[in-house]
């Protein structure tokens, strides 16, 4: 497992000191709950992207044959 320390300014800690009260999580596993949501996020949406890419390639070739 990796330590990640981030600064925020006084704002965004009030923010996120409410958010995980709220959720009843601590902040730093709010962050990282929010940082893996991401980065799930930011992956699928990437594999969304290279499979419409192969799709088009696919398809072209298709069509030139």
């Amino acid at each position: 497992m990796a330590r990640i320390n981030v600064t925020v300014g006084d704002n965004i800690d009030k923010k996120v000191t409410k958010y995980a009260e709220f959720m009843g999580m601590t902040k730093s596993s709010l962050c990282a709950y929010w940082i893996a949501q991401m980065a799930m996020s930011f992956d699928n949406a990437q594999n969304s992207v290279e499979k419409a890419i192969n799709n088009m390639v696919d398809n072209e070739k298709k069509t030139k044959k």
